[in-house]
């Protein structure tokens, strides 16, 4: 009898020890235990979200979460719909990736039961969140990450006079609906009083092409594109725009167009310059992470909001080349690098 007593005991503490393990899942991270569903939100693809969302799937690899994705297109009649859609799939958490489309979903909160949100690659948080919600304890179940850092106005200025040391005046194309490129602009703006350059503005809604025209016939030095959706999204064509004019004579010499994020450099066809950028795929393993803690039952309005310390260099040697710069990897030592500088011809006089 004592012998199944014994065999009955040890049988409950296998069991027990199941249970427990089932409980608190096998996960060595600190995920969660059961399937969770994350979607993400974006206004439109463009490559440095895209590499925001490669680094949380990354992060994420061995949690137990199912992903989904939702775009607008870039189309903003299309933002409504496409937070709509995420919110029919019963989501356990948001990851909103900019600005345009974490306002939106926002605006929707006292219409739908929003899931825990996280924002990601937002210019600026006052944008999405009243000043007295920037701070954690919040009352929004909302948290985020920036992707600004300190020094991103005065390293971006630092970057175009480094290329362009007679540097005068810059031209960038913005959107004025967009509140992320209207602050990034502003930011420089704001930075470039005290330097002695003149910044010189035009919008997006004539199309990339027009713009850059416009810009280049105020005879800028160079030409910014700043956070701004549209504009990244049309990278190749406002520089084969910028070069087009150099070839035909029709400015002094070429002139450079930079950025602020770095996909809009790594582009493999008419990319821009530089750009002195967040590291976006480092942002999408820190937001993982956030993911992670708010899916194990921490609270996102508990979390405070962050972002990168120092921007990084990117420089695209093709598109350099092709604007005549040549030697950026001694003027830049600690960049990260794409292209070659053999692969394409000075502008000028072709």
């Amino acid at each position: 009898m004592w012998k199944r007593v014994h065999i009955l005991v040890a049988a409950m503490l296998v069991i027990g020890l199941l249970i427990c393990c089932t409980k608190t899942g096998s996960d060595r991270r600190g995920g969660p235990t059961t399937k969770k569903k994350v979607i993400f939100l974006y206004p439109i693809k463009i490559d440095a979200l895209e590499e925001v969302e490669r680094g949380v799937r990354e992060e994420l690899a061995q949690d137990n979460i199912e992903f989904g994705v939702e775009s607008a297109q870039g189309n903003a009649e299309l933002f409504q719909p496409t937070v709509r859609a995420a919110i029919r799939q019963n989501p356990d958490l948001l990851v909103s990736i900019g600005t345009q489309i974490t306002q939106t979903a926002l605006a929707l909160e006292h219409e739908l039961t929003l899931p825990p949100i996280i924002f990601t690659a937002v210019t600026r948080p006052a944008d999405v969140l009243p000043e007295d919600q920037l701070s954690a304890p919040r009352r929004k179940n909302i948290t985020g990450i920036t992707d600004t850092p300190n020094d991103m106005a005065d390293a971006t200025l630092a970057l175009a006079r480094k290329l362009r040391p007679d540097l005068r005046r810059i031209g960038i194309l913005y959107t004025p609906s967009e509140a992320n490129s209207v602050s990034s602009m502003e930011s420089i703006r704001n930075a470039a009083k005290s330097t002695g350059i003149e910044i010189v503005t035009t919008t997006t809604e004539s199309g990339p092409a027009a713009a850059t025209s416009a810009l280049l016939a105020q005879n800028v030095d160079l030409i910014l594109i700043p956070k701004d959706k549209i504009a990244t999204g049309n990278v190749p064509t406002i520089v084969e725009t910028a070069l087009r004019q150099a070839r035909e004579g029709k400015v002094k010499q070429p002139v450079p167009v930079i950025a602020m994020d770095s996909g809009s450099v790594t582009s493999s066809e008419n990319g821009a310059v530089a750009a002195a950028s967040a590291p976006y795929y480092d942002i999408g393993r820190d937001t993982g992470k956030v993911v992670r803690r708010i899916l194990s039952g921490e609270s996102p309005n508990t979390i405070p909001i962050t972002g990168p310390e120092k921007s990084r260099t990117y420089v695209n040697l093709t598109s350099a080349s092709a604007f005549c710069i040549k030697g950026l990897k001694n003027v830049f030592p600690d960049a990260v690098f794409n292209g070659n500088e053999d692969a394409a011809l000075c502008a000028a006089g072709h």
